[in-house]
């Protein structure tokens, strides 16, 4: 099979030290916990404005805070690799040197058509 390439038995090398089905299971519900305590309490914070609400995304400030929402998955999925796996959450994107670069040209592809959007 052309996918299993030594970079990837790297990457997933990490992964096989502790596989277990409960550990996946409590994973879950951790994140899924996390995740819901995150949503909620940055609804149940959200200011009241006239004719918005929080989560319909309709002004810069309710689709900002509907995007920041998603750090509570981010943080769920870190702490069950923290706490379950006994590994590092850096383990999750490979190399460092690729997750950096990688990151800048994703950077530059969105400044790129940000770009062009204002032009228009």
């Amino acid at each position: 099979m052309p996918f299993r390439t030594p970079a990837l038995k790297a990457f997933v090398a990490p992964a096989r030290a502790r596989p277990a089905a409960w550990r996946l299971v409590l994973g879950l519900c951790l994140t899924v916990g996390v995740y819901a305590g995150v949503v909620i309490t940055a609804f149940a914070m959200a200011p009241v404005l006239p004719g918005d609400l929080a989560w319909e995304g309709t002004t810069p400030l309710s689709m900002s805070l509907m995007m920041g929402t998603f750090a509570g998955a981010i943080i769920g999925v870190a702490l069950a690799v923290k706490l379950l796996h006994r590994r590092s959450p850096s383990t999750l994107f490979g190399p460092r040197v690729l997750v950096i670069r990688h990151f800048g040209v994703a950077i530059g592809v969105f400044a790129l058509a940000q770009g062009l959007n204002l032009c228009l």
